[in-house]
């Protein structure tokens, strides 16, 4: 069996281990949070806020947070300890467990980039089924930091959410499908498949987007990456509730896909989709959850997460897939208006459900996915052209350092945000995305430090002169596009 594919299917089965063990563990202590608003647990957490804001709060001395007058409902992470609880010791315990995390994961994908040129001197092919030494370390890594987050849960149960606001770990998870969208977009466009780059219509011509600056995403993501799924792991306790169990078992992937860097699973379509789109099912069960009411189709937010990524699944993830380039391209219309018709429908059919659920749900988040990838594209373009190209020549610890100063101010500003929220009264999905802009541009301004991406100066060349896609000319020979490592000519390295 491919070893790859080999530690794919054990990584499964120890997600399944430790979602187990979150569980047991939590049963044999009586946890049971699953519906925050309508059975709180006054034995463990302080309730959450009043849904309208406006009652007096108990708690509002102690939790500043807590006195805003816009979304305090929203703003309030349920799952963590009374104030009178909490000590720096248990504060800096977490906090060390993420840094170590973190760095650890960063230093292998940096290790893993610079074996590539070796890789290539020794002319071996890039993408392998054979694990390298440090796809075992970064399994390792992420194998042994669930474990220790499960265990931490249990000792001091606080997780970082008590020190960052909740908008930065959700903005960071929107940051990634931005990410990931643009990565795709030369295979399957924005909508329905188009424009890709096979489009030849006179309007494909005109709008599509210039590929040039995704090469940067192609070449970095990773980093970007991992940072946003380690933020949001560390961000949780391992409570066992389901929605936190999907979000754990998101995460976990994620970082498996990373620690598959350079092997041959890490390019198929089918996971790559698989991990993109299971945030349709983990949005939608934290706002059923959440919800407020005892019949969850009476809010908003389940539409808006059930409907919303729903859309963005059947409008543009789906079309990555290798199949839909072998049948006629109207055939991809017909996933989009089957779930536009059931989404309506449903609405319609249940008095109970409000009309404007349909356009709230089915437009707020894709338009939001949609206009944040190409403000991406827009913001790499910029610094393209503005960012003076010897920083890509500085000394790596110099280019280290910055990458690390840069996403240490994410947190910062997330810390920030959460300790003077009462001056900062603004509704919940402002606040988002705030952080997803200040997030998209940061890792942008960080990944212009790095080594430009391999072949760029002869791609950048091609564009200018309208080349034909289909070779890319090196300092040696004309090279095959596909014969060139598939994460930087095509989009075969998305997560």
């Amino acid at each position: 069996m491919r070893q790859d594919v080999l530690v794919w299917g054990i990584s499964w089965i120890y997600i399944g281990v430790i979602m187990g063990g979150m569980f047991w563990w939590g049963a044999s202590k009586d946890w049971s949070s699953e519906k925050p608003i309508l059975n709180p647990n006054p034995e463990r957490f302080w309730a959450k806020p009043n849904a309208s804001c406006s009652v007096p709060d108990p708690y509002a001395d102690e939790a500043p947070i807590r006195t805003v007058q816009k979304d305090c409902y929203s703003k309030w992470y349920y799952w963590q300890l009374p104030e009178d609880e909490v000590t720096v010791a248990t504060r800096a315990f977490v906090w060390i467990l993420y840094v170590l995390h973190q760095l650890s994961h960063w230093a292998f994908i940096w290790i893993a980039q610079q074996d590539r040129a070796k890789i290539i001197a020794r002319k071996e092919e890039v993408y392998s089924t054979t694990l390298r030494w440090y796809n075992w370390a970064m399994i390792g890594i992420t194998y042994l930091f669930h474990l220790l987050h499960l265990v931490q849960t249990h000792v001091t149960y606080d997780a970082t959410a008590k020190d960052v606001v909740i908008q930065s770990s959700q903005a960071s998870v929107i940051m990634m499908l931005v990410f990931v969208i643009c990565l795709e977009y030369k295979n399957r466009g924005m909508f329905c498949g188009w424009p890709n780059q096979h489009s030849d219509d006179w309007l494909a011509r005109k709008i599509k987007l210039s590929e040039l600056p995704f090469h940067y995403v192609r070449k970095y993501h990773g980093y970007a990456f991992s940072w946003a799924v380690i933020y949001t792991f560390w961000y949780h306790p391992m409570e066992n509730t389901y929605g936190h169990m999907l979000g754990f078992i998101h995460t976990f992937l994620v970082m498996i896909q990373g620690s598959l860097i350079y092997q041959k699973i890490h390019l198929n379509k089918y996971w790559r989709l698989l991990l993109e789109c299971w945030v349709w099912f983990h949005g939608f069960s934290i706002a059923v959850m959440v919800a407020k009411e005892e019949n969850f189709w009476e809010e908003s937010a389940p539409f808006i997460f059930g409907y919303g990524f729903g859309t963005l699944f059947f409008l543009t993830q789906l079309y990555g897939l290798p199949f839909w380039y072998k049948i006629n391209p109207y055939f991809r219309l017909i996933p989009a208006i089957c779930w536009i018709i059931f989404a309506v429908s449903v609405v319609v059919a249940v008095p109970a459900i409000p009309n404007s659920y349909i356009g709230l749900g089915l437009g707020s988040i894709p338009a939001g996915q949609w206009a944040c990838s190409f403000a991406a594209w827009l913001i790499l373009l910029v610094l393209f052209k503005c960012m003076p190209k010897s920083l890509t020549t500085l000394n790596p610890a110099i280019q280290a350092c910055v990458t690390c100063f840069i996403y240490a101010i994410f947190v910062i500003c997330s810390f920030l945000f959460q300790k003077y929220a009462t001056d900062v009264d603004i509704p919940f999905m402002i606040g988002t995305y705030i952080f997803v802009f200040l997030n998209i541009i940061g890792c942008a301004i960080s990944w212009f430090f790095m080594p430009k991406p391999h072949h760029f100066d002869e791609i950048e060349a091609a564009l200018i002169s309208n080349d034909s896609p289909d070779t890319v000319q090196t300092n040696q020979t004309s090279v095959p596009r596909n014969k060139i490592s598939s994460s930087e000519v095509s989009n075969s390295s998305s997560l």
